[in-house]
């Protein structure tokens, strides 16, 4: 056990940790945030759940849009003042980067500087892309300007594009057997050629920046 993390109450810190993240999602931006239980923690600890105020009177309520958020508090001794990396094993890295490419949705890391360490009343944290294309096989990248505070939302909200405006629109069905060029049907040849992009992406994920699932 390193000697700073004999000095250091992890679970506590952890729980910080969440509770900062929560506050900020619930309590400024007025979202959701579900923590996920520790037994299913499978490259991420809590899903944030995109809502919009009741100010913007036709766009209020519910997107429908999931943020997968791992948060890691800590893991450093002092407080970043410029951009900065946290460092992990390689295989773990793997394995993450895997599920964080396999969730239908964005995924962040969000990395929280405890209270003890800002020298002010709270805690500050900041947030990394884990879908960003390029990323080092050990690192991830924060930059102190994207700081993860009140004025977040916005950036996070870009991360879902448009989809939440896309899932309003009618859905256009097309007949299963339409011909195209005489080449087979339509449904079949985007079939294959989908199946193709999966085992593309799953092969090798850090070269795409958004996970490609069965729901687009």
């Amino acid at each position: 056990m390193s000697q700073l993390r004999k000095q250091v109450d992890t679970n506590r810190q952890d729980q910080e940790g969440v509770a900062w993240v929560r506050w900020i999602v619930e309590g400024i931006w007025g979202c959701g945030l579900e923590v996920v239980s520790a037994n299913n923690d499978d490259g991420v600890d809590a899903i944030i759940l995109l809502k919009r105020r009741p100010s913007l009177k036709m766009y209020a309520g519910t997107t429908g849009d999931l943020i997968f958020v791992q948060i890691k508090t800590g893991y450093r001794k002092v407080a970043p003042t410029g951009d900065y990396d946290l460092t992990f094993g390689a295989e773990e890295m793997a394995a993450w980067r895997t599920r964080w490419a396999a969730y239908p949705g964005p995924a962040i890391m969000i990395n929280v500087i405890p209270q003890r360490l800002t020298n002010r009343q709270d805690p500050i944290a900041y947030w990394a892309d884990l879908k960003s294309p390029g990323m080092d096989p050990r690192k991830i990248h924060f930059k102190v300007a994207h700081e993860f505070n009140g004025n977040t939302k916005s950036d996070i909200y870009n991360l879902c594009w448009r989809w939440a405006e896309f899932r309003k629109l009618p859905t256009i069905r097309a007949e299963k057997d339409l011909p195209l060029l005489g080449n087979g049907s339509l449904r079949r040849i985007a079939k294959d050629g989908y199946k193709k992009i999966k085992q593309e992406v799953r092969a090798k994920p850090s070269d795409y920046h958004a996970a490609v699932t069965w729901q687009g």
